[in-house]
């Protein structure tokens, strides 16, 4: 096993594993786990740059709308398709290769070689750039994380016997629908254990616990969660998973009339710096001509480790100077001390931790985030 690298969470990834057979298709990943603590009576910002396990890799010879033809598929029916009983888990296509490459969609039906999928955001498979190939996009299916996954056997959890007076473990979500700026959770949920009698036990909902439980409901691959540990203990948790293969893609929205936050992960199980995220690189990140009132694009940070306490926000705020007023080389910049030096190769962000990108009102629309896979 490698040794540890240490941030907000502690990473280790294992050797490549022997090729499985999955669904017809035998190839290999590099797995691992993510270590995250939770502190005492803290919210701890957690996500996963690890995926379930592939079960399945092929290439794309043809799109047509929404359904994707696949080259090597024979699936049976409803295999991908979650039925809440035999099977549980809802599924997603990763886009491996091709113009689209890091591009997700959430599998909606199939066929024995097809796929019909639903984009995460309004993009279209052709406005992403997923069109009528021959062979050459290669795709991913992987599983959705769900609560269940995330915490096997409530693992790290602090279950909670009175559902209508929690008293454990909540984890909290920003849904995506939510846009505008000093963006907090309103999805709050807890693990029953079912004791009371009044409802069985599992996640649910705080805001309405007859609805049934959420033990299975899809987490979006960039979701990050918050975990507020209510114990007087430390909580650990590990999340087991596959390294990413691929480019990973996150849609940056901009509004019209507001300010805009934009809850993002560092989606990789390595450490990567400000500049290796490429924002800048990517033309999607505004910079700033004056270091002394920025007007583009902010890089918000929360502070890591998390200090004890609850409804923490970001500390740091950074921007991307374009250099064209002197004073300071072009670069990223702390903008409490923009004389402090740049940043770009110090500010150093951990394995899946969660950042804001903040963007400033103008031509309403979705940019395409993509990063590359940062490792051989």
């Amino acid at each position: 096993m490698k040794s540890c690298m240490v941030f907000a969470a502690t990473v280790c990834l294992l050797s490549w594993q022997g090729g499985a057979v999955l669904f017809g298709q035998d190839f290999s990943n590099p797995v691992g786990f993510v270590k995250f603590e939770s502190p005492a009576n803290t919210d701890m910002r957690i996500s996963a740059p690890v995926h379930r396990p592939s079960v399945y890799r092929g290439n794309v010879t043809n799109v047509s709308g929404n359904v994707l033809t696949l080259a090597t598929a024979n699936f049976t029916a409803g295999q991908l398709i979650y039925n809440g009983t035999s099977q549980l888990d809802h599924f997603y296509v990763r886009v491996a290769s091709g113009t689209a490459a890091g591009a997700w969609y959430s599998i909606t039906g199939h066929t024995s070689d097809t796929l019909t999928v639903s984009p995460a955001t309004t993009l279209n498979l052709s406005e992403r750039g997923l069109a009528a190939t021959t062979g050459i996009d290669e795709i991913l299916i992987i599983p959705h994380w769900t609560l269940n996954t995330i915490f096997p056997d409530q693992a790290g959890i602090v279950t909670s016997p009175d559902p209508f007076a929690p008293s454990g473990t909540r984890v909290m979500m920003i849904p995506p629908s939510l846009t505008g700026p000093n963006l907090g959770p309103t999805e709050v949920f807890i693990y029953h254990d079912g004791s009371s009698g009044f409802i069985a036990a599992g996640w649910y909902n705080v805001a309405n616990l007859f609805v049934g439980t959420y033990d299975h409901a899809p987490l979006a691959p960039d979701d990050h969660l918050i975990m507020r540990n209510r114990s007087s203990q430390l909580q650990t948790h590990y999340i087991s998973g596959d390294a990413p293969s691929t480019k990973i893609s996150t849609d940056l929205l901009r509004l019209a009339t507001t300010t805009n936050d934009n809850h993002v992960i560092q989606p990789y199980p390595v450490p990567l710096t400000v500049d290796e995220l490429d924002l800048v690189q990517n033309g999607i990140f505004t910079p700033s001509s004056n270091p002394f009132a920025p007007l583009g694009d902010l890089l918000l940070r929360f502070p890591s480790p998390p200090p004890t306490g609850t409804n923490l926000t970001p500390t740091k705020t950074y921007m991307y100077y374009d250099g064209s007023m002197g004073f300071l080389p072009q670069g990223w910049y702390d903008i409490g001390a923009p004389f402090g030096g740049s940043v770009d190769t110090s500010l150093v962000l951990g394995p899946g931790e969660v950042i804001v990108i903040r963007r400033p009102a103008g031509i309403a629309q979705l940019d395409p985030w993509t990063l590359d896979l940062p490792y051989p």
